[in-house]
């Protein structure tokens, strides 16, 4: 397939602009419609008000749906950094996926796009005929479990951090934008259809009101060289870290594998699956690309949809490194940190004090642990008050206070402290590990010498210099063993 051109791509991510900002636009038109219809200002125009409020939801939330996707292909497309494409493009099939899961499901339940569909079809056959095709494309091709399992991940992380890495380290920005492209092909023609039919309702209404281009909000840019220069430096370097540490880690595990030993035990775990450093750096990867597409936003709904992501990501990190209640904890990294290293722990017991400190300190900020932010990736859950307009009216708002650049910065500090601490936890146990390993070595030869003196007294004086070259080899082999240590 021929490479696209700078030009076609830039046109892209116009075009991705644009569209955002239509359905940002599409949002609070949906306000509008939804606060005229509860102050009974449509009575007169509206044949089924229990119907048209599910109608306005479901149009606001595929509004949301498409221009968060939007959003996020556009900061990928901007990046030039292959780690940070990797965490964008993981946000981008997340978001995907949720939206299908909204849509049509994936349970024999009909969703509501299902049955508006069925609702439709008598007068709109070809469209709806045309959304059912591109819907079954993309079920086939996308609607297996390790999309599923990545979605999960991509929103939740995991509780094994190379699980983690396992499942970005192949995306690659051909194979998301086939997805998304398939996305869009059910996703847009049934947001016209769903417009089409508001429209039908109330646009009598709009008329009578002379609905004119609405006035948005609106925040200056973040757009600075020096500034966007210090973020791909810090996402190179935090990249190259992850890159780096899980090849080996993937490479012992097969050696390890090779040799029919449990990389799940408890010596090994912190090192591989337990890697509390990988989640911080997951999690600060995540904030830094959420950051440089802040900075390189040109859009009110833009920025706020990427501070949005920003947040989610400190969320969900924060959920996974510490938990916020006590199922929580149980499982948490910092839990298993603790009874990983729990030999070489007590000589640590004050930098443990001072972290976990720190850790319930954040836990009093809003801005960490409300579950608010999750509205953005569970579309349509009224658990979540996932109601687009409201996001619109209160979240992006409030997301944009001075006081929560200072917290992202509080929660970066925090995190980073973990790391030293890990480290030394590391080489602590390593060093424990090879001093039980030598005492083990020492009682091997031990042993072997008992074994070769019973042998020598029970065997005939010409076979006792074979046995003697055999002592003297075996203990050579173990004192070699024991210098690698």
């Amino acid at each position: 397939m021929k490479a696209a051109t700078k030009e076609s791509i830039k046109k892209l991510e116009d075009n991705m602009l644009a569209t955002g900002q239509d359905l940002y636009y599409q949002i609070i038109q949906d306000y509008m419609r939804e606060t005229a219809a509860q102050k009974g200002w449509l009575d007169k125009y509206v044949s089924d008000k229990e119907n048209f409020a599910k109608l306005i939801r479901f149009n606001s939330n595929l509004s949301l749906m498409i221009m968060e996707a939007c959003a996020i292909f556009r900061a990928e497309l901007i990046a030039d950094n292959a780690f940070e494409k990797r965490f964008l493009l993981k946000s981008l099939i997340m978001i995907i996926h949720e939206g299908y899961k909204y849509v049509f499901g994936f349970s024999k339940k009909k969703a509501f796009g299902e049955q508006f569909l069925l609702v439709m079809k008598s007068q709109n056959e070809i469209a709806v005929n045309s959304i059912e095709e591109a819907r079954n494309n993309y079920l086939q091709k996308y609607g297996n479990n390790t999309l599923k399992t990545l979605r999960d991940i991509a929103k939740h992380y995991s509780y094994d951090s190379l699980e983690f890495y396992y499942c970005i380290k192949d995306l690659n920005e051909m194979d998301v934008s086939d997805m998304f492209c398939c996305f869009m092909a059910f996703s847009q023609p049934l947001f016209s259809l769903s417009i089409k039919e508001l429209q039908k309702e109330s646009d009598l209404w709009f008329g009578a009101v002379k609905l004119q281009k609405l006035e948005v909000k609106k925040i200056r840019s973040f757009i600075d060289e020096e500034l966007l220069n210090q973020f791909n430096h810090s996402i190179s370097k935090y990249g190259s870290i992850i890159d780096s540490i899980n090849s080996k880690s993937i490479n012992a595990s097969k050696v390890l594998e090779q040799y029919d030993i449990d990389s799940n035990n408890k010596d090994l775990r912190p090192f591989l699956s337990d890697n509390v450093s990988m989640h911080v750096f997951y999690t600060i990867m995540d904030v830094l690309c959420a950051l440089k597409a802040f900075a390189n936003s040109v859009e009110y709904y833009e920025q706020s949809l990427n501070l949005a992501y920003l947040r989610l990501s400190i969320h969900e990190g924060f959920k996974k490194l510490y938990g916020f209640n006590n199922n929580d904890r149980k499982k948490s990294f910092w839990t298993r940190l603790k009874n990983d290293f729990s030999e070489v722990l007590p000589e640590m017991n004050s930098e443990i004090k001072d972290i976990e400190i720190n850790l319930n300190r954040l836990m009093a900020y809003d801005y960490v642990t409300s579950e608010n932010v999750v509205i953005f990736t569970h579309f349509g859950k009224t658990k979540h008050q996932n109601i687009p307009y409201d996001v619109l009216l209160n979240f992006f708002g409030n997301n944009k206070k001075e006081k929560n650049f200072a917290i992202i910065l509080d929660v970066i500090r925090v995190f980073n402290s973990i790391v030293p601490l890990v480290s030394r936890l590391m080489e602590e146990n390593a060093r424990l590990i090879n001093e039980r390993t030598k005492k083990d070595i020492e009682e091997w030869k031990r042993k072997f010498d008992n074994l070769f003196n019973m042998m020598q007294s029970s065997v005939i004086p010409e076979n006792q210099v074979e046995i003697e070259e055999m002592r003297q080899k075996v203990k050579g082999n173990l004192q070699d063993l024991s210098n690698l240590l």
